[in-house]
């Protein structure tokens, strides 16, 4: 964690975001299962790191878990 003061004289916190680790974090499970994998062979291909593949396919599936959700949310709301 950082922190810098402001011209003001106020503090603010700044918190590190770590996006690689928080893509991966949507990656459990049988997501985890599939993606591993998929992401060894896509760093190979492309010669970017397995991490960074796993962050982009957590986001992926954390993404259309929300989308899922939001869209079940909606069709709930509009049958009131």
């Amino acid at each position: 964690m950082r922190s810098r003061m402001l011209d003001d004289g106020s503090l603010r916190v700044l918190i590190a975001v770590d996006t690689t680790r928080m893509g991966r974090q949507g990656l459990s499970g049988w997501r985890m299962r599939v993606g591993g994998p998929v992401s060894k062979q896509v760093a190979r291909r492309t010669g970017v790191s397995p991490e960074a593949v796993q962050a982009v396919l957590g986001a992926a599936f954390f993404l259309s878990s929300v989308w899922y959700v939001a869209a079940t949310i909606a069709a709930i709301v509009r049958e009131r």
